[in-house]
């Protein structure tokens, strides 16, 4: 590389770009309703949780900003707690930010979206303390009492349940007893909802109920299917370069890479599988993906890295100006 392209390559990685990043995002997220670039979904007709709340799950934009705020410092928690990315930048952060303000969710689906994002990565962080520790099982039912509580407010965070199962092999500590404590856990808060509440539940779960070219007629929907796609697009390709490095690795560090890819390749088949729920898992993939870039990232410092990572930029901050442009 010549002299001017290492200057923009190690800009790129350091902590000030990642923070313009962050903000960057903030404002996308914050002007998006004032632009009227929030997406209109089609009616769904029925309630996404399991069981009936008396109260609306819908917020402002500045909400919406303090809590994708709040999943960046959860990120940033689990790479400095777990050495994830083997480096202290934040490069992850910004790309997140980037990616959730490019295609802003509709206030009905950012609780939910974020919530679930928080979920997986607090899950995630349980998961890491474990490893190689079988006989710790109560963090194992701690981590099925969030997700069952998460699955109380929308029915599909029930579909983490087999990647969760999955990582328990993953940190070497799956067992009949571990397992047993992890659904008791998922059982717990809607036993505890029906013992106390006498609620009723809707295990109702819609997945193709129409062609996805019918469900995204509506023009607002373009950016976030464009968004999806780059998203999935760059953690394939991202992920699968991480991945051929990440085997050279010890075996704590593959197990721990391991699950997070294992979260990312799940939300990305989610996302496809249910996609009239397509914003629900965003948050997430985006999460995990985030942090697949940054790995990518620092992994590898030849020429292509840097210019990749431009594009993405680029591409993400196209997909929130053309609807204004066109």
């Amino acid at each position: 590389m010549h002299v001017a392209e290492q200057k923009f390559a190690t800009f790129l990685r350091s902590r000030p770009a990642s923070l313009l990043l962050i903000v960057a995002g903030l404002v996308m997220t914050l002007a998006a309703p004032m632009l009227g670039l929030i997406p209109v979904l089609p009616d769904a007709g029925t309630s996404s949780a399991l069981i009936e709340f008396p109260f609306s799950l819908s917020v402002p934009s500045w909400a919406t900003a303090l809590m994708l705020l709040a999943v960046t410092a959860m990120m940033f928690h689990i790479n400095r707690r777990y050495n994830l990315l083997r480096t202290t930048r934040i490069v992850y952060a910004g790309f997140f930010m980037l990616m959730c303000g490019a295609a802003p969710a509709p206030p009905t689906e950012t609780v939910m979206s974020t919530l679930l994002a928080m979920v997986l990565l607090v899950s995630l962080a349980l998961y890491y303390l474990l490893y190689n520790r079988p006989r710790d099982r109560r963090k194992v039912f701690l981590t099925g009492v969030i997700l069952g509580s998460a699955v109380l407010l929308h029915r599909a965070t029930i579909l983490y349940l087999p990647v969760l199962i999955l990582g328990l092999t993953q940190m070497r500590i799956f067992s009949s007893r571990s397992l047993a404590a992890l659904i008791i856990g998922l059982l717990t808060p809607a036993w505890i909802a029906w013992a106390i509440f006498d609620v009723s539940f809707n295990f109702h779960i819609s997945v193709w109920r129409e062609s996805p070219f019918v469900y995204f007629r509506h023009p607002s929907l373009w950016p976030a299917v464009a968004s999806v796609v780059l998203t999935l697009l760059a953690g394939f390709v991202m992920g699968f370069m991480v991945l051929i490095k990440v085997l050279t690795l010890n075996a704590r560090a593959r197990a721990l890479n391991g699950l997070l890819t294992l979260m990312a390749v799940a939300s990305g088949i989610f996302i496809i599988a249910d996609f009239e729920n397509l914003f629900f898992y965003l948050t997430a993939l985006n999460c995990f993906v985030a942090f697949q870039i940054a790995h990518f990232f620092r992994l590898n410092r030849h020429r292509s890295s840097y210019i990749s990572v431009t594009i993405l930029i680029i591409a993400y901050t196209a997909i929130y100006v053309c609807p204004l442009i066109l």
